[in-house]
């Protein structure tokens, strides 16, 4: 059986399901590649999701200017790596951080409610595939690791 070892970064995503990104309309603010966003109702444009940030979610993949109307995301369901601001254990779920805007923390069942919820953490950035299988080692994340989140 032979092993790899892959470094990905905050933004990429992991071509399971053929997922497509698309332009997505966005706030006047600049997005760099991995941030979580989400929907301002108020306007209606995409922005860094603030740490009380609620459902629709979606993951930048291309850094965007100030100027640009839109960006280049994607939202659930995909697979997709963003930086978490807690540990993380294998399975555990995911919401907006609640210390840093466009990052992701432990998703909490009693405190945190479903519109937060933005996925389930897969595996961590740094990671050995089969390659035969495709399957990833999932052990606890760090603070300020990069992580795979499957995007619910």
């Amino acid at each position: 059986m032979s092993f790899r070892v892959s470094q990905a970064v905050a933004g990429q995503i992991e071509n399971l399901d053929d997922p497509l990104t698309r332009m997505i309309d966005k706030s006047a603010v600049a997005l760099t590649k991995g941030v979580l966003t989400n929907l301002n109702s108020t306007n209606h444009n995409y922005e860094i999701c603030p740490t009380n940030g609620k459902k629709p979610f979606a993951l930048c993949v291309r850094d965007a200017a100030a100027a640009d109307l839109k960006f280049e995301g994607l939202e659930a369901p995909f697979y997709g790596y963003v930086t978490t601001t807690t540990t993380l254990d294998p399975g555990d779920y995911v919401k907006p951080s609640t210390t840093v805007a466009g990052q992701v923390e432990r998703f909490v069942i009693g405190t945190s409610t479903e519109d937060q919820r933005v996925g389930q953490y897969r595996g961590r950035a740094t990671h050995i595939v089969r390659d035969h299988a495709g399957k990833y080692t999932t052990g606890q994340a760090a603070i300020g690791a990069v992580v795979l989140v499957r995007f619910l």
